[in-house]
């Protein structure tokens, strides 16, 4: 005699005819971690510190002496040069890549200086495009297969400000390069 339940199947009551979804997670992909300019912003900082130092020894410096902090200031403000014109290089290539993204979203961007010609109805047209995906989900019957669809249309609305608010950061990060390279340069000759 066994002492069981009368229940001979062994199973407790509870059919599992579906089984559970999987959660699966995305990998990270290392040039989407990697920060921008981190490299030259580095070295960028560590030649201001020398320009610093050898200024403040300029400065206390007389006669022959002053003549030597000059030419290496000099020679200090020609290497932060170089680095300005590698990050002015830099930030022009992602420049190239940001404005294709943006472009690919409808976006008509300025020659002379890089504005979004179209930037309302730009806006407009991709707020129009997730409320229309919030109206349809609100109005389904919230299956899967709805909610895949609005997650969809979450993430694509999230890409473009994501896109956009790169393109708009790498207009003035490349915008102040070319400042920075042209007071670099003004620096140079002062100092001759």
């Amino acid at each position: 005699m066994s002492g069981g339940t009368g229940n001979k199947s062994g199973s407790k009551g509870k059919s599992s005819s579906s089984t559970p979804k999987k959660e699966t997670k995305e990998k990270k992909n290392p040039t989407e971690e990697k920060e921008r300019y981190h490299l030259i912003n580095q070295q960028i900082e560590r030649q201001s510190n020398v320009l610093d130092r050898l200024g403040k020894s300029k400065d206390r410096a007389f006669g022959p002496q002053k003549q030597k902090w000059y030419t290496q200031e000099l020679k200090s403000l020609k290497d932060m040069g170089k680095m300005y014109e590698e990050h002015l290089r830099q930030s022009t290539e992602y420049l190239a890549k940001d404005k294709a993204a943006i472009q690919a979203w409808g976006a008509q961007i300025s020659g002379k200086d890089n504005s979004i010609l179209n930037y309302d109805d730009l806006v407009a047209k991709q707020v129009a495009a997730y409320n229309a995906a919030v109206d349809r989900y609100n109005a389904s019957n919230q299956t899967d297969a709805d909610k895949a669809a609005f997650k969809k249309a979450e993430e694509a609305y999230k890409k473009f400000q994501e896109d956009l608010k790169q393109y708009e950061d790498t207009v003035k990060t490349h915008e102040e390069d070319i400042n920075k390279y042209i007071d670099n340069m003004i620096e140079q000759y002062d100092t001759m």
